[in-house]
């Protein structure tokens, strides 16, 4: 295992072997040794003169069980919360890892592979993310009723919540519909995540025209050393802000479009509650920048590609209309109906 970013390698090395009672007979051991990929399915991918028998991949995930090199279901907690969401993850990353494949027999560049598949992902989510953009609309065009209800209700949370659910209902809007297109995202971007550390393909692998030479590895565009205290220092390894010995602008440009799009698709506050909930969303995303910071360029460019997408799908929408003029249309069309 190596960390690309620092420089540093490490091996795993794993002794396998049956209980042996000794005796006055001479005992001869016979080992194996494999130096390959993490995930030894991998090797069916090799074609041409580097092919490997699959006979020999089945022995080493079936005899030798190197498949559980990485991919174990936790031993803690019930199916649905540990071991079966490892699961998915596994199950998510191979399926990315043989789309990826495919992808690449077409366009044999691993950078603009995961532009394709992103752009892929984003046109099956469109029914999902077309009604979470028009259900955010929607209720920007309810902000003057919401108000109108925080002022006659006051400090009444209870009727508050149960009069704006009502009104969210009436006007057809679902609260949870923009918790959907991530809860659907999450299973690919961290099947995404594990392919890009995983595969031997993606190692090394440049994207044409940039400054990018690893997609496996943050993209450091530039080098600011290792002396910086708490940011690059080898004895601040593992700290919270430890950001490395190199400037790494995919995940800056990354998580600023993520703050972009929240300021732009955000419905507007109309208590102080909802509001402090909006600032704490922003100080979250400068956390998750920091803890972002160092992940593939790989999962950098699917997230830079998806949210330009969101910004550019939203401008072929309809533009947010003030609540009156929203049942007027309404009405109208169903006078045209009758």
């Amino acid at each position: 295992q190596c960390d690309w970013s620092s420089d540093v390698c490490s091996s795993d090395l794993r002794l396998s072997t049956d209980e042996i009672t000794l005796g006055d007979i001479p005992v001869t051991h016979s080992f194996v040794l494999y130096n390959g990929p993490a995930k030894p399915g991998l090797l069916s991918q090799f074609h041409g003169a580097s092919a490997v028998d699959p006979k020999v991949i089945s022995g080493y995930t079936g005899d030798l069980r190197l498949d559980t090199i990485v991919d174990y279901p936790s031993a803690f907690g019930a199916w649905f919360l540990c071991g079966g969401f490892s699961k998915v993850v596994i199950l998510c990353t191979n399926f990315l890892h043989g789309v990826l494949g495919t992808i690449h027999y077409i366009v044999p560049s691993y950078g603009l592979d995961i532009i394709l598949l992103t752009v892929l992902v984003r046109l099956l989510m469109f029914p999902f993310t077309r009604g979470q953009a028009i259900s955010s609309m929607r209720m920007q065009a309810l902000a003057p009723e919401l108000k109108d209800l925080q002022a006659k209700y006051g400090n009444d949370r209870q009727k508050m919540a149960q009069a704006q659910m009502e009104l969210y209902r009436k006007n057809g809007i679902n609260p949870l519909s923009g918790c959907l297109p991530m809860l659907l995202q999450m299973p690919v971007m961290m099947g995404l995540y594990f392919a890009l550390q995983e595969s031997v393909f993606f190692r090394l692998a440049p994207v044409e025209f940039t400054w990018i030479r690893n997609l496996a590895a943050p993209d450091m565009l530039l080098e600011w050393g290792d002396r910086v205290p708490w940011v690059s220092r080898p004895s601040d390894y593992g700290g919270f802000i430890y950001l490395g010995p190199c400037l790494n602008l995919l995940p800056l440009f990354a998580m600023s479009l993520m703050v972009i799009q929240q300021k732009l698709f955000m419905p507007p506050p109309t208590s102080d509650e909802m509001k402090q909930q909006q600032d704490m969303m922003m100080v979250m995303s400068v956390v998750m920048s920091v803890m972002f910071y160092r992940v593939p360029s790989g999962l950098c460019l699917y997230f830079i590609v998806s949210s330009v997408w969101g910004l550019a799908e939203r401008q072929f929408l309809p533009k947010p209309q003030p609540l009156a003029s929203v049942r007027s249309e309404e009405h109208t069309s169903e006078l045209q109906s009758h």
